[in-house]
């Protein structure tokens, strides 16, 4: 009966554990909403590791992003999303 519920234990533990792979986004040339909505995404995946390919060319950044932490407190001004500690990007 031990060897059954620690096998269960086991599985149910596998089964729950969630993977983080990489992940790679595309971004359009010049578009600058897609960066932002990238980052927050970024922000709230589960992936330690990501990846932004731009589409080349300028990409302006003409108003500000006010950042707000996950309290819910205005952090500040700022041009683009921050990323959390521990998370890469390769841009």
């Amino acid at each position: 009966m031990k060897t059954f519920t620690r096998l269960f234990i086991l599985i149910g533990c596998a089964l729950s554990f969630q993977f983080s792979f990489a992940k790679t986004y595309n971004v359009a040339n010049g578009d600058v909403a897609g960066l932002i909505r990238v980052m927050k995404e970024i922000q709230s995946n589960g992936d330690i590791s990501n990846t932004i390919n731009l589409g080349g060319g300028t990409y302006l950044l003409s108003a500000v992003y006010e950042f707000v932490n996950e309290g819910g407190t205005p952090y500040g001004s700022v041009g683009l999303p921050s990323l959390q500690v521990g998370k890469t990007l390769i841009i």
